[in-house]
Order: C-alpha cells, then sequence, then structure tokens
C-alpha cells in the first residue's frame, strides 16, 4: 500500500516553510538507473504528500546536511555535536524531519537538498487475508492502527494505518497499491493437513488459506473426492477480549472440532496468573504434530512477528518425543521441510 503524508499537515508545512503547495517543479533526475523513477513533474504540495517522507524519522545524514546549511552559528554547533544519547532520545520522540527543521529554523535547505536527503515514502506491506477463489474481486487485510505515545507524552500515529482509516468508501476513496507474488507455498491438492501458527496480524495469511480450504469443500465436488485434509491453527497473543483477531470466524469454522478446522488453539499470555505461549500448545499437541507432519506429509505455516522463528525448535522436540529421535534428527526433518517447501515461514 502506497500511504500518503496528511494533506492538510503538508499544508501547514508548506506554509511555514514558505512554499507554494501549487508551483509545479520539473525534477532533472541524474540517476538514471534509480529504482523508483522520480516524476518529471510534480507539484510541492504532491512532492511532500506522495513522494517525500517529510513526517518520517530523520538518519544521521538529516542532520548533517541541516549543520552544513545552518546559518545560526549555535545550531550548526548543536547539530554538529549532537551525541549518540540526544540521537537516540529523538528517535524514540519520534522526532522527524519537519520537527528538526522547526527546531534549527536556521537551516533552510533547499527542495534539491531535500529530494536528496529525505527518504521516499516506502510502501507498507501487508499480508492478504482472504482467497481469491472465494473473492476473486476483492482483497482483505488484516491492519492494527500504529499509535503510541512518545516519553514526553506526545501521542503519534503511524502513517499507513492513519491513512487508511481515513478512507470512506462511501465517497469512492480510492488507494495506490500492488499485489505481489506469495512467499509460502500452498499445497497443490487439498488432501494434505495444514498446521497453522500465527501471532497477532500474523493471523491474515492463515485466514486467507483456511478460507480457501472452506471454498474449496463448499464449492468443488472433483476437490471432495480426493479427501479434504485436516487444519489446526494455534494463536497467539497477549489478551483474548482485545486481540483474538476473526474469532467469530475460527469458532464457527471449528465447531467444537466438527467444522474444516479440526482444532483451535490458543494461547493469550496475559489473561491468567501464569504466562501461556503459542509454543506451550503446540509442545501440548505433540501426536497430533508428528501425525500430520509426518505420516501424512502435511504443511507447517509460521506467520507474524520474528518471535514465530523459534517455533521450528518446538515442532522439532515434538517430531523427535513421538519419532523415537533425537531432538538433533528432529531439527533435520523440520530443516527437510524447509526444503521441501513444507515448512513455511511468513515474518517481520
Amino acid at each position: 500500500v502506497y500511504a500518503h503524508n496528511e494533506a492538510d499537515q503538508v499544508s501547514a508545512f508548506c506554509e511555514w516553510y514558505g512554499f507554494n503547495e501549487n508551483d509545479v517543479i520539473r525534477l532533472v533526475d541524474n540517476m538514471a538507473d534509480r529504482k523508483d523513477a522520480l516524476p518529471e513533474n510534480i507539484t510541492i504540495g504532491q512532492l511532500f504528500t506522495q513522494v517525500l517522507d517529510v513526517f518520517g524519522r530523520p538518519k544521521r545524514r538529516f542532520y548533517e546536511l541541516l549543520s552544513l546549511v545552518a546559518t545560526d552559528e549555535s545550531e550548526r554547533g548543536a547539530l554538529e555535536n549532537i551525541s549518540n544519547e540526544q540521537y537516540k532520545s529523538n528517535i524514540a520522540e519520534t522526532k522527524t524531519h519537519a520537527d528538526l527543521l522547526k527546531e534549527y529554523p536556521s537551516a533552510r535547505p533547499s527542495i534539491e537538498h531535500m529530494i536528496d536527503y529525505i527518504p521516499r515514502i516506502k510502501p507498507r506491506l501487508y499480508s492478504i487475508a482472504s482467497s481469491p477463489n472465494e473473492a476473486p474481486d476483492n482483497i482483505a487485510l488484516c491492519i492494527v492502527v500504529d499509535d503510541w505515545t512518545t516519553p514526553n507524552g506526545i501521542y503519534k500515529k503511524g502513517l499507513c494505518s492513519n491513512y487508511l482509516t481515513q478512507q470512506d468508501p462511501t465517497k469512492s476513496n480510492s488507494i495506490v497499491a500492488k499485489v505481489n507474488a506469495g512467499v509460502v507455498a500452498m499445497p497443490t491438492t487439498h488432501d494434505v493437513p495444514m498446521v497453522m501458527a500465527g501471532l497477532g496480524t500474523g493471523l491474515a495469511p492463515l485466514r486467507g488459506m483456511v478460507r480457501d480450504r472452506v471454498w474449496t469443500i463448499n464449492n468443488d465436488e472433483e476437490a471432495r473426492k480426493g479427501g479434504i485434509g485436516e487444519m489446526a491453527l494455534y494463536f497467539g497473543a497477549r489478551h483474548r477480549k482485545d486481540e483474538f483477531l476473526y474469532e467469530s470466524e475460527w469458532e464457527e469454522f471449528h465447531n467444537g472440532g466438527k467444522g474444516p478446522l479440526t482444532h483451535l488453539r490458543t494461547a493469550f499470555s496475559r489473561d491468567q496468573a501464569h504466562k501461556i505461549y503459542i509454543q506451550d500448545k503446540i509442545m501440548e499437541d505433540p501426536e497430533l504434530i508428528y501425525d500430520y507432519l509426518v505420516n501424512k506429509k502435511g504443511y507447517f505455516y509460521a506467520c507474524g512477528s520474528s518471535a514465530v522463528q523459534d517455533l521450528k525448535h518446538y515442532v522439532a522436540k515434538c517430531i523427535a518425543k513421538v519419532g523415537n529421535m533425537t531432538e538433533e534428527e528432529g531439527a533435520e526433518y523440520v530443516t527437510q521441510m524447509m526444503i521441501e517447501n513444507r515448512y513455511c515461514i511468513e515474518s517481520w
């Protein structure tokens, strides 16, 4: 998703800096091999709304630029002698390029310098949470609003989630987006089991997989004749009340163990005195893990934050326990699953 800066925020910045939003500038890019070519003609308003991440966190080189163009000696000295502690404090406070320009008003880089020293707004990547068979003309995303309060009590919002929150489907708002190829391998048939483990919004791709298999059950007679594999879902978060995403769907698909989602295991770490994590739930089901992944050659999917990378160790322990293997042999089996694209990780 290609997000934009808020129009009102851009207008206020341009007015403060002395830019006319409607002025058109012509860009001659000397980097012919630039990955994302800059538009040749663009208004000042478009440049700061759609291209430059002026409300993003600056790198060290932006401080260096300001020190070079600052006309006030005290400001120049402060910029040249920014300590690591101050730099880290600015990061914690989420100080932006615009904030620094206001903090050091004698530093007035040209539009050319801004284009060179302020990064472009990066597209945000989200996993698709829907089935292309079920809804070929629609894409569902699972996005948690990114907001926080800085150490000094300033409320901040993430660029893309805030941008999407402001879109109004009733007004035919449109956004710029691109669909990339998936990074995980899917079974070629629906008769093999799928064991899925998700943390937080890591449920997004797993929801797409489950809904696709449910659609197949309901609409593809040939696939039903070939048999439909079991599905087990492990989900971990802090609290059930606020963080069990798509809870009603999972309960419907599980249907007390009678539905297509044959196993539903949840771990909400902060809902009881002792913490329970997703790996604890996996370790409770060694026979299930062994049966689905070894006997039936099923697939395992780990999706979510980087913590899901460690789940392979617990899967290996389960396989080793039931298969009378050493833990090293269990780990080797998981490695072989990865080579065969049967153990897939999507993490960020």
